[in-house]
């Protein structure tokens, strides 16, 4: 019997605005600086952003969550929830033979992701690993699954799916999944295929609150829009999409 794939969106919270001193997804706190210097860092960079830039920041920010819609409309998940319906979530421990997929909300998908996912037997394994294709500021564009990667960093945020039977804080956060899969007393199989791009901007809230002045944060933009990946032709429709959107500002 084929598996069932849930897609589970992590949404971002816009802490920096709201003074809220926690949210499910960012993690590791104790090896960050305290939040409210986080919140004035960011502030300050969406300050800078907002006089520099045609788009302002949260506009940005919007557009960007967008692009993926497609491409999630396109893929057969058997369900798509957002990683805040803790509710629903405390119930996938009760579901059997279902893989849930974590995708932060600006990343993609690709389209036969559930399909092959379902044919990953869950008997046999506690979660998948697969490769990934990133745009980020950084020299590589192709990240792979193999285990050395993912001892010596937190997961790749998009390239993973774990048993729904996993526990509810394991499936919302990047930190806890990397070591709930790396254990090794758990099986994990590893997919060859790149089947996520993983999406950072120069809005993106790792980037944005390292900027230390308005002259870094333009720098930062002029690096992404110089970047010309290449890319499979399912992605190609939301790279233009991304690349517009840079370009605009």
């Amino acid at each position: 019997m084929s598996s069932r794939v849930i897609l589970l969106i992590r949404r971002s919270t816009d802490y920096y605005l709201e003074n809220k001193l926690t949210m499910p997804s960012c993690e590791g706190r104790e090896n960050r600086p305290p939040w409210n210097e986080y919140r004035l860092t960011t502030l300050n960079a969406i300050g800078w952003w907002n006089e520099l830039f045609k788009i302002p920041y949260m506009a940005f920010r919007k557009r960007v969550r967008q692009i993926p819609a497609q491409l999630v409309a396109d893929s057969q998940f058997d369900m798509v929830l957002n990683h805040f319906d803790w509710q629903a979530i405390e119930q996938f421990r009760r579901f059997r033979n279902t893989w849930v997929v974590p995708l932060d909300e600006d990343d993609w998908p690709d389209p036969q992701l559930p399909e092959i996912l379902r044919k990953v037997s869950i008997g046999k394994f506690d979660g998948v690993f697969w490769n990934a294709y990133r745009i980020c500021d950084c020299n590589s564009n192709f990240i792979t699954c193999d285990q050395e990667y993912y001892k010596n960093s937190a997961l790749l945020s998009n390239a993973y799916a774990v048993r729904a039977d996993a526990p509810a804080d394991v499936l919302v956060g990047h930190v806890r999944a990397q070591r709930y899969l790396t254990n090794a007393h758990l099986n994990v199989r590893h997919l060859p295929w790149p089947l996520t791009v993983k999406v950072d901007s120069p809005s993106s809230m790792s980037l944005l609150r390292a900027v230390e002045s308005k002259a870094h944060l333009k720098d930062l933009v002029d690096r992404f829009k110089n970047k010309n990946l290449t890319l499979p032709s399912e992605y190609q429709g939301p790279y233009r999409q991304y690349q517009k959107l840079i370009d605009a500002l």
